[in-house]
């Protein structure tokens, strides 16, 4: 009985040692390859987690990104369960490529109208919330036939 109450201490002090209570969050941001797209045009997206701990971190091993108020993106992000570490004062990057893709999955990934939109990133630390980033802007010009058209009719 006292042998298997001493391993449980030690386990206990092991945990507590390599794994810390988190202290500062990760910090996340998310970046565009451009601020201004054509209509259809592929958006480069990188997400950032950033570590400011003076020890490691355990983070999942996706990230995901979200435009406007659609879905979450990139579908199925989760379906690795193998966790990784951020290094004290380090950083860990995931790079991403929207594209419209009408035969595959419309609703998740459609094409983006003209004008503004925004796209956020989120990262997972163990077990704690999301880390998000904050809003990042990007805007999509009309595709060329509808700049035609409008050119035709105000002509």
């Amino acid at each position: 009985m006292k042998k298997g109450i001493l391993v449980v201490g030690v386990l206990i002090l092991v945990v507590t040692q390599t794994y810390p209570a988190i202290g500062t969050p990760i910090e996340v941001s998310i970046t565009t390859n451009k601020s201004v797209y054509s209509w259809g045009e592929n958006i480069g997206l990188s997400i950032t987690a950033f570590n400011p701990n003076d020890y490691a971190l355990i983070i999942a091993p996706f990230a995901r990104y979200r435009i406007d108020d659609g879905y979450w993106l990139p579908l199925g992000a989760w379906i690795s369960l193998d966790p990784m570490f951020i290094e004290p004062l380090s950083s860990h990057i995931w790079n991403y490529t929207y594209r419209a893709r009408p035969g595959e999955n419309p609703d998740a990934y459609p094409f983006l109208s003209a004008g503004g939109h925004y796209v956020v990133g989120q990262a997972l630390v163990d077990t704690e919330p999301y880390t998000q980033s904050i809003p990042v802007q990007f805007s999509v010009t009309p595709e060329p036939c509808t700049l035609l058209l409008f050119g035709l009719v105000f002509y």
